[in-house]
């Protein structure tokens, strides 16, 4: 659509899309089919901001609460109890597996199984999750993977949100896998392509059954990163729009903290990683882990009283993510207000997500990753991958 220019002088940049990002919260706590169904919609409607290559999207995808509910008859079905999929250990395992590695390895499954079970879980239900191949256009058809779903036990609930994100970790670094979710709250479905695609691809998305309280939704506009749907968004912990241009200085101190990040990912998914790694290795609550790794723009810090003043300054010496000079990135997260409650930061960037109320709250939600005491960082920095694979040695 042609763009309306009243700047004779050409200084100004050109108007151009971005990611579409909008979340969904019932704010009673209560899961619902509407929820998951509103955040699609969305999506759809705002696919002006979403980027296509010849007619395919770049990549779309939600993050929901686990539908228990859907869980509860797969249990059924295989045997269990179904009351296991409201056990506070219960967590589900979403993972993309290229199928020439399947094909050229054909007891990968079996040696992935073996390792969660070495970690101490339990695994209930292992499956290829239904998915519809045919209403992918050519290109996500060729390198489709195999959406595999774990169902499992962990033995200490208390303890699970960083036992799974170590876990995650390790089967990343050890077999040529993609973890697009992994936890005891929630679940990610994520497709090549457009966001009409994405229930038309994983059907029980439309079943009445499949309930959730928060939903983030996420349709992807590629900028530095070429489209697949390994890097199609939302992660395991958040939804972002923007670019990240200090993202080499901000990965030089992930490695240096310990916290292994994913082979050839985006700046969105190390910026995930990193969030993770602060959260599970080193004991901060999610809001803190946002302060650190964004601390407030210079004119918002000068409002502020000295002692705060310090800290952040403190955050920006320590890790040097925020003194970006074009933009900050457009999660939208939000801030703490004197009476307790939250409020989203000005819109004073360029590169903002859409404005509904909704996607304030995209990166910022409470979900189940509750500080485990002061842990000390573990693993080092995870070398480039071979892709070569064999289950008697670690890549």
């Amino acid at each position: 659509m042609p763009v309306r220019r009243d700047d004779p002088s050409g200084l100004l940049p050109v108007e151009r899309d971005a990611c579409a990002i909008i979340c969904y919260i019932n704010k009673e706590g209560r899961p619902t089919h509407g929820n998951v169904q509103r955040t699609i919609e969305a999506l759809i409607k705002m696919g002006h901001r979403a980027g296509e290559i010849n007619g395919e999207g770049d990549g779309c995808g939600i993050l929901t609460d686990i539908p228990r509910l859907l869980w509860q008859e797969i249990l059924a079905g295989a045997g269990h109890a179904p009351e296991q999929a409201d056990d506070p250990g219960f967590a589900v395992g979403h993972f993309l597996i290229d199928r020439d590695d399947l094909a050229q390895h054909p007891d990968l499954q079996a040696a992935i199984l073996g390792r969660i079970g070495g970690a101490g879980m339990e695994v209930l239900v292992e499956r290829p999750a239904p998915v519809r191949s045919e209403v992918l256009a050519t290109r996500a058809r060729a390198g489709e993977p195999l959406f595999w779903q774990v169902a499992l036990l962990c033995p200490e609930p208390t303890e699970a949100a960083c036992r799974l994100f170590s876990l995650q970790v390790e089967l990343e670094r050890e077999f040529p896998v993609h973890v697009a979710s992994l936890a005891t709250d929630v679940a990610a479905y994520k497709v090549h392509g457009a966001p009409e695609i994405l229930p038309r691809y994983y059907p029980e998305l439309k079943r009445r059954e499949f309930h959730s309280a928060v939903t983030i939704g996420h349709s992807r506009y590629s900028t530095n990163t070429l489209p697949t749907v390994l890097r199609a968004q939302p992660f395991s912990l958040l939804g972002h729009n923007g670019e990240i241009n200090t993202i080499a200085r901000l990965r030089e101190e992930a490695r240096m903290m310990g916290i292994v990040l994913p082979f050839g990912g985006s700046d969105s998914q190390d910026l995930n990683r990193i969030l993770e790694g602060l959260i599970c290795r080193y004991g901060l609550t999610l809001f803190e882990a946002m302060e650190l790794v964004f601390p407030p723009v210079f004119s918002a810090m000068e409002q502020m009283a000295p002692e705060l003043q310090a800290m952040y300054g403190w955050f920006r010496r320590h890790l040097c993510s925020a003194p970006w000079s074009r933009w900050r990135p457009s999660c939208r997260r939000c801030t703490a207000g004197s009476d307790g409650t939250f409020r989203p930061p000005p819109r004073d960037r360029p590169r903002s997500s859409p404005a509904t109320a909704s996607s304030a709250f995209s990166a910022s939600m409470p979900w189940g990753f509750a500080p485990s005491g002061s842990g000390r960082p573990t693993g080092s920095c995870s070398p480039r991958r071979s892709w070569e694979w064999s289950p008697t040695r670690r890549l």
